[in-house]
């Protein structure tokens, strides 16, 4: 990170569905049981490697001087039975080792949904176990085509986190493509929607666009703004760019 920048730790034991095993280490996969749950094998797999990362995150965290302003303990993750106590063991590790900074969930979203941030898993203005400082949805309302601006953030935050600030903790900022999804020879999500320009109309913007990146300034223009129209104040893009 450059001088005077801060953060959002991800710092979790699973990562995301665009890599192998969702970023499990292969080891993981012979454990007996659940993963993701209050599991006691689980639990032993995971604690050595979230103790090591949360000390290292009390050490870089603002009130100590560091970048770190938000930490996450865990992502696109529903409560139920198992899975809410687990959350809670994280959040209990966290604090055990010294992270005092406000800690996030990312909420469990699928493809294009239009509800992000809805359903109120572990929001702190919800009753249950795992409860988390900052309640925050995903939402990746552009894929391989252009589609409509989703206007339901800040109706459907009110209704399970006023208390909070609406938080679009991964919003898209591209899309995955499976293999040989498009003529080899660019750089995945980019260059398709480069090579397959399609036109769009925004009628409430009154405007006609014929889109070369799906991803560029147009999709920024429209897609950004309507998020702060609807009192985003914390919105972070997933994913810029991966490897």
């Amino acid at each position: 990170m450059e001088d005077n920048d801060l953060g959002i730790l991800r710092s979790l034991s699973v990562e995301d569905a665009e890599t192998s095993g969702g970023g499990f280490p292969g080891w993981v996969g012979n454990i007996a049981g659940s993963l993701r749950t209050d599991n006691p094998a689980y639990q032993q797999a995971w604690t050595p490697y979230m103790t090591a990362i949360s000390k290292i995150i009390a050490l870089n965290q603002i009130t100590n001087g560091g970048p770190i302003i938000l930490v996450q303990s865990e992502n696109e993750f529903s409560a139920g039975t198992g899975r809410s106590d687990y959350m809670q063991d994280i959040i209990n590790l966290y604090r055990a080792n010294g992270i005092m900074i406000h800690i996030r969930y990312l909420l469990a979203i699928t493809e294009n949904d239009q509800h992000g941030g809805a359903a109120g898993n572990f929001s702190p203005d919800l009753p249950g176990t795992g409860r988390v400082n900052i309640y925050c949805g995903d939402s990746y309302p552009q894929s391989t085509r252009w589609t409509q601006v989703q206007a339901v953030y800040y109706s459907d935050h009110e209704a399970v986190a006023p208390s909070n600030p609406l938080c679009l903790a991964e919003f898209g900022g591209g899309w995955l493509l499976g293999w040989a999804s498009a003529p080899r020879g660019g750089t995945g999500y980019e260059m398709f929607s480069k090579a397959f320009p399609v036109s769009y109309s925004q009628t409430s913007f009154n405007q006609f666009i014929t889109a070369t990146d799906l991803s560029g300034p147009a999709y920024e223009d429209i897609f950004y703004k309507e998020n702060y129209a609807q009192t985003a104040t914390i919105m972070n893009i997933y994913s810029a760019y991966q490897v």
